[in-house]
């Protein structure tokens, strides 16, 4: 019993402080703006970000259409493109580190109101290669390049989700 009350007094310590610095636990994502679900449009076709947007949409409960319809949010993916650029070579001119970035530039309307203007997003990643492993880098990029995809994927969902309901949001 006595081994038992120290941790039951850090344990109340530490949720007293985490409540006092502000901390809150992250509950689900709402989307107001997204009350009649929404449709993908892409000039890409089927892409990582794509896929991943709408596996997270899906996930988070908004009905993704396969066409737009009445009351239905249009997020068109303008840019959808990644690229692996060479930052470091070695001595025998084999690359040594190379950065992987993805860039989606995309709106959302909702009828005829712009809920969101032609916003852009990024992210990177630096690889550092072993020259001598090389077998499976292909493979290796790939991975990378879909978890890139996720996690705009996941920025843009929280971008959604920060929109007002349909009636708040107004504007031409």
């Amino acid at each position: 019993m006595r081994a038992f009350l120290p941790r039951v007094t850090a344990a109340c310590a530490l949720s007293l402080l985490l409540a006092a610095c502000g901390f809150q636990f992250q509950g689900p994502l709402e989307f107001p703006a997204l009350s009649g679900g929404i449709w993908l449009q892409s000039a890409h076709g089927s892409t990582p970000l794509r896929r991943a947007l709408n596996e997270q949409l899906r996930l988070a409960g908004v009905t993704v259409h396969g066409e737009p319809g009445e009351d239905v949010a249009i997020l068109r993916l303008l840019d959808d493109e990644s690229e692996e650029s060479l930052v470091a070579i070695s001595a025998n001119n084999l690359p040594t580190v190379t950065e992987i970035s993805y860039r989606v530039r995309y709106t959302l309307r909702l009828g005829p109101a712009r809920l969101i203007e032609a916003r852009e997003r990024e992210v990177n990643h630096t690889r550092v290669q072993d020259e001598f492993r090389v077998l499976g880098m292909e493979r290796e990029t790939e991975v990378l390049r879909d978890a890139l995809a996720e996690e705009l994927a996941w920025q843009i969902l929280r971008d959604l989700a920060a929109l007002p309901p349909p009636a708040a949001a107004g504007g031409p």
